[in-house]
């Protein structure tokens, strides 16, 4: 309650009252941590993966990504950074994805119909295998 009447005060300050007025209550949320941030950048990597793939033109059967691969991806951002919320961890998992696409792809290998497998180096970089 005591935080909720802080949030208010300081949007009084910095928003207009007819502003206010129309957006009614702010809602307060509780900083994302653990399985929901491992499941926004695994969700994250898995679109990122398929859509860069449509866009190169490589047509893959599937992505799978191990298990400990958004445990290995958030240990690798700075503590701050994660309580910037959802929007910079799915920003940093895309990242991976477009940088790990582009490597596996430089290494050449026909992604024709096959499954990519996501793995994760101990310092959070993704790497590509061809199943």
């Amino acid at each position: 309650k005591e935080v909720r009447q802080r949030v208010v005060s300081e949007l009084k300050t910095m928003l207009s009252g007819a502003f206010l007025s129309r957006i009614g209550s702010p809602i307060l949320f509780e900083p994302l941590e653990g399985e929901a941030l491992a499941a926004i950048v695994s969700r994250a990597i898995q679109a990122a993966l398929l859509a860069a793939a449509r866009r190169l033109h490589l047509s893959i059967q599937e992505v799978v990504i191990a298990p400990e691969v958004a445990g290995l991806v958030l240990a690798s951002l700075e503590t701050s950074v994660t309580a910037f919320g959802a929007r910079t961890v799915l920003e940093h998992g895309r990242a991976l994805a477009a940088r790990a696409i582009l490597d596996r792809q430089r290494q050449g290998g026909d992604f024709t119909g096959k499954t990519v497998e996501v793995s994760a180096t101990s310092t959070g970089e993704l790497t590509l295998q061809l199943r």
